[in-house]
């Protein structure tokens, strides 16, 4: 599996989990590893970075994780962002036992094609000033600091379910933006479960104010775009906020 914090991850390519499109890994992250300056790249570091980051997006909506005690579901499971990646990625490779939920060629293809859309709704919010230096990294004593990892994830999150929800991309889509970026406060610990009540806060303020809905109300989108049933990491997310409130 590809840990979190493993370099030789870099070795794997994601595209053979995301189905056989044209569009390669190196696509998806363009504008990440971009060397034009205004385009703030936000990746511009090793490839296996890049990797985590996507597969990290990919674990957090599409993985289902919860606590079994007696074979029972007791809860979420807040894993760590290694074990929770190698738990989407061992969901898709028992395809052959027919027991995944994420064995769907179609879906994840669909997946792909839908981050990339949400990568173009990404950059362009940037193009409108809207990620913060306060929201991209904790270090803000430079006029224009990196990506770190979880409010990036946190943010294509959040552009991903614009596009599951099929909001009109205008004008009033990125003052919302602004508005919830602004109202959201800087990640200071790093400790597993401070960052899953980050993540969750996030996603489910960011549902509700900006598009006015619930991360349940998309569990049936998850079951027809791409065959995950049960609302995959969604429900893991909104059940972590409602444990942590």
């Amino acid at each position: 599996g590809l840990s979190g914090d493993n370099k030789d991850g870099e070795a794997l390519r994601l595209e053979v989990y995301l189905g056989d499109k044209g569009q390669k890994l190196e696509d998806v992250w363009e504008y990440f590893n971009t060397d034009d300056p205004d385009a703030t790249p936000v990746l511009r570091s090793r490839r296996y970075r890049g990797t985590k980051v996507i597969s990290w997006l990919g674990a957090l909506v599409l993985h289902r994780s919860v606590k079994l005690k007696k074979g029972a579901e007791v809860g979420p499971a807040q894993k760590s962002t290694s074990k929770i990646i190698d738990a989407w990625f061992d969901e898709v490779n028992d395809a052959a036992s027919g027991t995944s939920v994420t064995n769907n060629s179609r879906g994840l293809r669909r997946f792909t094609n839908d981050v990339l859309s949400a990568l173009a709704i990404h950059k362009k919010l940037h193009y409108a000033s809207v990620w913060r230096p306060s929201f991209r990294s904790t270090n803000t004593t430079r006029g224009n600091p990196s990506w770190q990892d979880i409010p990036l994830v946190a943010s294509l999150i959040c552009c991903l379910l614009v596009v599951l929800k099929g909001h009109e991309d205008g004008s009033e889509l990125v003052n919302k933006f602004r508005t919830f970026v602004g109202e959201t406060k800087t990640l200071k610990d790093q400790q597993t479960k401070t960052q899953w009540a980050w993540l969750s806060e996030c996603a489910v303020r960011f549902a509700s104010t900006v598009l006015d809905t619930t991360l349940a109300e998309f569990h049936n989108t998850l079951a027809d775009r791409y065959g995950i049933e049960g609302g995959g990491g969604l429900w893991t997310l909104a059940a972590v906020h409602e444990a942590t409130e």
